[in-house]
């Protein structure tokens, strides 16, 4: 039975794991850097984005990157001054605010109405198809090439930033490229898996994963572990229980906190 199960949900529980690691990835260094809300604008520049591809009709995942790509570019610039009239975080909230707005009037006056807006905030997991989970493995490729290749050098600007630049290390560029990155990455997910799970991926297994392992590696592992279970647990919840497929997949995420601030407690 769970097998025949597993059997007609292949396709979307393959690209729920596949958007788990990555992200869960991603998600250790911004709970590192406290930097959690600079993913939360990305992932609304993401879905601003695409709801703007549903209004003049164009390419969704294409236009999505494009927006991502000009906030990346814009807050990369505004770090090299270092000035600024407002703090970094006021304005994330104010991209936050505009980009989330301009997503709802854009999708209000779309000739797909609601129904894409729903899609885009909380994912059409059962409707991956394929080809989706192709795009997205061929994303999750270029982003694996990438971690292995400057794995070490993401670690140290995100524990020490000022250090690495004593070092020689071009921090301005790794954070360009980290970013970029995930930004591509959220472009394409959000489409298959919405905003909240997009972000779920990025907080809870990270938040959990710190508790419950001891060292920088086994954090990157267990955090993976949990997004992939998380995925699996909360695929097979929601058709046993008919209940939406993303919603259940963040509260698998969040099974593991409880115990993760009972370890950490007890250090």
């Amino acid at each position: 039975m769970l097998l025949d199960t597993l059997a007609l949900v292949k396709w979307p529980l393959l690209g729920a794991v596949l958007a788990s690691l990555p992200l869960a990835y991603f998600g250790v260094f911004l709970l590192e850097r406290r930097m959690v809300f600079v993913s939360v604008s990305l992932a609304q520049a993401a879905l601003c984005g695409a709801s703007m591809a549903f209004f003049f009709g164009w390419e969704p995942r294409l236009t999505g990157l494009a927006v991502v790509g000009a906030v990346i570019a814009a807050l990369a610039l505004r770090g090299r001054d270092g000035r600024g009239a407002l703090p970094e975080d006021a304005v994330l909230g104010i991209l936050y605010v505009v980009l989330g707005g301009l997503a709802v009037i854009f999708l209000s006056k779309s000739a797909q109405g609601g129904l894409d807006e729903a899609t885009l905030l909380f994912g059409s997991l059962l409707g991956v198809s394929p080809k989706d989970v192709a795009v997205l493995a061929a994303v999750c490729g270029l982003l694996l090439i990438m971690g292995l290749i400057l794995h070490k050098r993401f670690l140290a600007v995100a524990f020490d930033p000022e250090t690495s630049r004593v070092l020689g290390l071009r921090v301005g560029l790794l954070e360009l490229a980290f970013f970029s990155g995930l930004g591509a990455l959220l472009a394409v997910a959000i489409g298959q898996i919405g905003v909240l799970l997009s972000f779920a991926y990025l907080v809870l297994p990270a938040a959990a994963a710190r508790g419950l392992a001891r060292t920088t590696r086994g954090v990157f592992t267990a955090a993976a572990c949990i997004g992939a279970l998380g995925s699996a647990a909360g695929t097979l919840a929601s058709i046993t229980w008919d209940v939406p497929t993303g919603a259940a997949i963040c509260l698998a995420l969040a099974v593991p906190l409880p115990l993760s601030l009972v370890v950490h407690r007890r250090e």
